[in-house]
């Protein structure tokens, strides 16, 4: 399955129809009516879907990247700065936490220290930014990262990387 975000936030597959978040194409309340409306996902590859704890400041990226991730078969719930992160890693104790590095406030290097520092290894902790030189991802693994996903997010190697953990 490929999923792509044109220029204009729009949503959708290679000749597929487009949609944009918060659009109404079922009749209900934007984003939250179409995940309602979508099926339970089919696990039919055999891969185990953890917990993700998705921290993303942009609603539309966090929108877009959680029903694509719920669409898959993943248990999604969503922070939208560093600090409901931190608090939501903590009381949630999801697998796996998808963390924009650039939240304002409470950076994602940070919300990586404090989230690692009060759960230890057992949480796996994913970067996710627009840069992917070697010294960006040095960064991330001395903040605490185990992995490190580029946007635009490649959606197998996003599944690939949230399926390790499982």
């Amino acid at each position: 399955m490929s999923l792509r975000v044109d220029s204009s936030g729009a949503v959708g597959g290679p000749g597929g129809p487009r949609v944009r978040a918060g659009e109404d194409v079922l009749g209900g309340d934007g984003p939250g009516a179409i995940r309602e409306a979508i099926p339970e996902a089919r696990m039919d590859d055999g891969l185990a879907r953890p917990h993700v704890l998705l921290i993303e400041d942009s609603e539309d990226n966090r929108e877009m990247l959680r029903m694509l991730l719920e669409l898959d078969g993943f248990r999604v719930d969503v922070a939208a700065d560093g600090e409901q992160g931190v608090k939501q890693a903590v009381a949630l104790r999801p697998h796996v936490a998808l963390v924009d590095l650039g939240l304002p406030a409470l950076d994602g290097y940070e919300v990586a220290r404090q989230v690692r520092a009060a759960l230890g290894p057992s949480i796996r902790l994913v970067a996710l930014t627009g840069y992917g030189q070697p010294e960006d991802r040095a960064r991330t693994a001395a903040a605490g990262f185990d992995a490190h996903v580029t946007k635009p997010v490649d959606h197998d190697a996003l599944k690939a990387v949230l399926t390790a953990s499982a």
